[in-house]
C-alpha cells in the first residue's frame, strides 16, 4: 500500500514543516521513517473522500474544484491546500514523517492535526513508521474536554429585546464525569460556539462587514454553565437541547478536530456562513456518515440546525428542555409547573419570529 513517493507529489509537501523543514526531493533523505512513509496510491481515492473533504471543509465550488471553508493559512500545509485536497493529502503525509524537535512537540503536525492522523490511520495503517510526540497541548486539551456525548442547542428568541431578538446555536460537550468529583454537569461540560470576532460597534460598519464575510469567524470553548446562565437568566431565553446519538471514535474525531480547529477562523457570513452552518459542517466532520448541510437553505437560520438534524433517522436521541428565569417566573403566575418543551417547539418557535439569526 505504501511507496516512497519522490514524484510531484511529494514536491507539493516539500515545504510543510516549517521554515527549518526539507524541500524538494531530500524530504525523503533523512531517516528509515521517512522511507516508510509515503503518498497512497491515488485509487485509494482518500484526497476524495467524503472523510477527507469534510475534515478539511472542502466544498464543491463547480463540477471539479473543492474549496475549503477555511480560511486561516495555517490550517493548510500545501501552498495551494485550500483548493487542492490531493496537493493538502501529500503535504500532510510529508509533514507527518518529519522528525520531532524536543521541546518543541507542540508545533509537529502529529500534534497540530491529530484529526487529520485519526482518520488517515484508519486507512492505511501506519503502524510505528510514524514518530510518536507527546503533545502535552493536545493531551490537556482531550483531558479537559473528554465528552461522553455531544448536543445542539437552540437559544430561543427573545423580541422584548431587539439585542437578543436572534436565535443561536452551540455544542454541549457533556464531559465524563471523573471520580469523586462533586461538580454538577453544568459546571463539568463545555459549550462550544462559532462566533464572529468583531472589531468594530458602528452599526453600519457591523453590518456590511457581517454581510460580506469580513469579520474573522472563530471557535470559542466555555463552561457550559457560564452560557446556561448567560442566556437562561441574564438574557432571559429558553434553550433546548437535542442530544446526538453518535458513537465513541464520532465523539474522539469530534474533540480532535475541535481542537484543529481551534488555531484557525472561518470568515463569518451573517446570513450563509453563520454559527449555525459551521455547528452542521463540524458534526459532518466528525461523523462522514451523516448528511447535515445540503438540507440547508441558501440563508441560514438557527432553527434549520433543528430541522436539519431531523432529517436523519436516530440522530436526535433525547431532548432537554431548560426554561429561563422568566418562563418559570410566567409559570409560577398562572401556578403552573415548569413548561415541557414539544420535541420541534424551536422550529415552530421560530416560524412566526421575524428573520432569525445568530446572536
Amino acid at each position: 500500500m505504501w511507496r516512497v513517493a519522490l514524484d510531484g507529489n511529494a514536491r507539493s509537501g516539500a515545504a510543510v514543516g516549517g521554515r527549518d523543514a526539507p524541500r524538494g526531493r531530500g524530504a525523503f533523505r533523512g531517516t528509515d521513517s521517512h522511507r516508510r512513509i509515503a503518498h497512497p496510491r491515488a485509487d485509494l481515492g482518500i484526497a476524495h473522500s467524503r472523510g477527507w473533504l469534510r475534515l478539511l471543509h472542502y466544498r464543491q465550488r463547480g463540477p471539479r474544484q473543492a474549496v475549503s471553508q477555511v480560511d486561516g493559512k495555517r490550517f493548510f500545509l500545501a501552498p495551494g491546500g485550500a483548493r487542492d485536497p490531493d496537493a493538502e493529502l501529500a503535504a500532510t503525509l510529508v509533514a507527518f514523517a518529519q522528525p520531532v524537535t524536543a521541546g518543541r512537540e507542540d508545533e509537529h503536525a502529529l500534534c497540530r492535526f491529530p484529526a487529520r492522523r485519526r482518520l488517515l490511520d484508519d486507512q492505511l495503517h501506519f503502524g510505528s513508521a510514524l514518530p510518536a510526540p507527546t503533545c502535552p497541548a493536545l493531551t490537556r486539551f482531550e483531558t479537559d474536554l473528554d465528552p461522553e456525548s455531544v448536543s445542539v442547542v437552540y437559544v430561543a428568541n427573545f423580541l422584548d429585546n431587539p439585542a437578543s431578538a436572534f436565535g443561536h446555536t452551540f455544542l454541549r460537550l457533556k464531559k465524563r464525569r471523573p471520580a469523586g468529583s462533586t461538580a454538577s454537569s453544568d459546571e463539568l461540560d463545555h459549550s462550544v460556539e462559532y462566533t464572529a470576532k468583531t472589531d468594530t460597534k458602528n452599526p453600519f460598519l457591523y453590518a456590511f462587514k457581517g454581510l460580506t464575510g469580513l469579520f474573522p469567524g472563530v471557535f470559542r470553548f466555555h463552561s457550559f454553565a457560564s452560557k446556561a446562565h448567560e442566556y437562561a437568566n441574564a438574557e432571559a431565553r429558553d434553550l433546548w437541547e437535542y442530544d446526538l446519538n453518535l458513537n465513541e471514535p464520532e465523539l474522539e474525531l469530534l474533540t480532535l478536530h475541535l481542537w484543529e480547529l481551534s488555531d484557525t477562523h472561518l470568515d463569518y457570513y451573517y446570513l450563509t456562513k453563520n454559527c449555525s452552518y459551521h455547528v452542521l459542517a463540524t458534526i459532518e466532520a466528525a461523523a462522514p456518515r451523516i448528511d447535515l448541510v445540503t438540507h440547508l437553505n441558501l440563508f441560514v437560520l438557527p432553527r434549520d440546525t433543528i430541522k436539519a438534524l431531523f432529517t436523519v433517522p436516530g440522530l436526535v436521541r433525547k431532548i432537554d428542555y431548560r426554561p429561563s428565569l422568566r418562563s418559570q417566573f410566567l409559570a409560577r403566575r398562572l401556578s403552573t409547573s415548569p413548561p415541557t418543551a414539544p420535541v420541534r417547539a424551536p422550529v415552530d418557535k421560530a416560524r412566526s419570529a421575524p428573520t432569525a439569526r445568530c446572536a
